[in-house]
């Protein structure tokens, strides 16, 4: 970049940062000319201040400011004008809040001393710091230690606009394990300038996730927050993040175009993540095959370690019998962390049904359903923790009538452990009027519901089985 560029890269931002504290400052430029126009003692205090100004600049001239830039050259004195020293105009280090913040400060300072010039505010720049803005760490995090070393792998890759998708079963637990990942030094290393969680949920709205980036700290940004074009965002959030290292994270990404925006945002410096049930997102936005990875469920021994911590005297009891359990959840981390619960709390209300309730579990996962989440998947937009059976109904509420029926069909289907061929899944939905089931079938496998094998074989987690099979009571 040349110094031409830089001088008015530098002009600009000084330019919009004196928009910013003349509005703070006042509504309009004219109204704090016109001293004795409203009869208001705060525009009696400030006129002369102001109409000094004017004098010295001319109005038309200043006018022009916020959006040709502010003359450097001008930059000193404007700046103390509004009690702040230069570096508070042109340093980009220096986010808008801190600025706002200080402009905030300095305004009875300077509405007190009139014409009279008063002692400049230096603000601290957040240059050299890792401003991070994610979850905090997991409380509980088990057997993913060879996970993380793979996204960790492809995170150092030398590739420019990287982008990585991380799908898996609904209750895998992948905005655990993104958690996890950002809150890892070495991941959070090779993000000088910090790294941005954003959740994004199904009813996501990218334009008011643009505006949620806007707020954050690292990309403290009133364009940001304020603009209702997708276009504009874009463009805004490109220029905001050019020539720096960032790591953005979107949890929980339901469509395609809800993410585009970003992809396109991010520019070849900074790395984008998103975690999705949806292997569809991950085959339309990633370029690179080994940039889509399947968070898999966990290995037996690591469902029986979860099952360790959250329940210890209870496996040291039940040994053999937690083995079949976990086995029988297929080890899917969500349905651990419940059966430990439930388990944990007749314990210590009925610790003499604890086998009995074992013994439940183990013949039908289905009571699973009606508990609640873990508490960690809070709702904030409903106000609630979702039960298990709302966080499956997710992904089957979005299927129209006709796949939603075939996906229950599969529920009596269904063996164990539940996987069957092309030919078995056309006789079965036969049934029902499908005579070619390709297109239920391609769409249970890119909202996640439906695993393709090799060799036309496909496969269910049992979960999905049961809750396929409380559809089909429904019906």
């Amino acid at each position: 970049m040349t110094a031409g560029r830089k001088t008015d890269k530098r002009s600009q931002l000084a330019g919009r940062r004196f928009g910013l504290a003349v509005t703070l400052f006042t509504s309009s430029y004219e109204e704090i000319v016109e001293e004795n126009k409203h009869g208001s003692n705060r525009k009696q205090i400030w006129a002369p201040r102001w109409a000094r100004f004017v004098d010295y600049y001319d109005l038309k001239q200043i006018r022009r400011w916020p959006k040709e830039g502010l003359p450097l050259k001008r930059v000193d004195q404007v700046a103390a004008f509004f009690g702040l020293e230069a570096q508070a105009f042109v340093d980009e280090r220096i986010a808008e809040r801190d600025l706002t913040n200080a402009l905030y400060r300095a305004k009875p300072r300077v509405m007190k001393a009139g014409t009279n010039p008063i002692e400049p505010e230096y603000i601290e720049p957040t240059d050299g710091k890792t401003i991070i803005s994610i979850p905090s760490t997991p409380p509980i995090f088990v057997g993913r230690g060879s996970d993380l070393e793979t996204i960790r792998d492809l995170l150092t890759a030398e590739t420019n606009g990287q982008m990585i998708a991380i799908h898996g079963w609904p209750g895998v637990g992948k905005t655990t394990f993104a958690t996890a990942l950002a809150n890892d030094a070495a991941v959070q290393d090779g993000f000088p300038d910090g790294i941005i969680w954003m959740p994004m949920g199904v009813g996501f709205n990218p334009i008011t996730g643009f505006s949620t980036l806007g707020q954050r700290h690292l990309l403290d940004s009133r364009e940001l927050r304020q603009t209702t074009s997708l276009d504009k965002a874009i463009s805004i959030l490109r220029d905001r993040v050019a020539g720096k290292r960032l790591l953005l994270l979107l949890d929980d990404a339901w469509e395609v175009d809800h993410v585009a925006g970003f992809r396109q945002s991010v520019g070849d410096t900074n790395a984008l993540i998103i975690t999705s049930r949806s292997p569809e997102i991950a085959q339309h936005l990633v370029y690179a095959p080994e940039s889509v990875y399947r968070l898999d469920v966990f290995r037996e021994a690591d469902s029986m370690t979860l099952l360790k911590i959250l329940i210890p005297a209870v496996v040291e009891e039940n040994n053999e019998r937690c083995i079949e359990l976990v086995n029988a959840l297929e080890n899917l981390p969500l349905a651990i962390h419940v059966v430990g619960r439930m388990l944990r709390m007749e314990s210590e209300i009925w610790p003499g049904n604890v086998k009995k309730l074992l013994d439940e579990l183990i013949e039908s996962i289905s009571s699973v359903f009606q508990e609640r989440a873990p508490h960690d998947l809070f709702d904030p937009v409903d106000g609630r923790i979702p039960t298990v059976e709302m966080l499956f109904r997710k992904s089957t509420d979005r299927l129209d009538e006709k796949t939603r029926i075939c996906f229950a069909a599969l529920g009596a289907l269904a063996p164990k452990p539940a996987t069957f061929d092309l030919r078995r899944i056309t006789a079965a939905w036969a049934g029902i009027g499908v005579r070619d089931p390709k297109p239920a079938v391609t769409e249970l496998a890119n909202r996640g519901l439906l695993e393709p094998l090799k060799n036309d074989r496909f496969q269910m987690h049992a979960l999905l089985v049961a809750h396929a099979g409380n559809l089909l009571k429904e019906l």
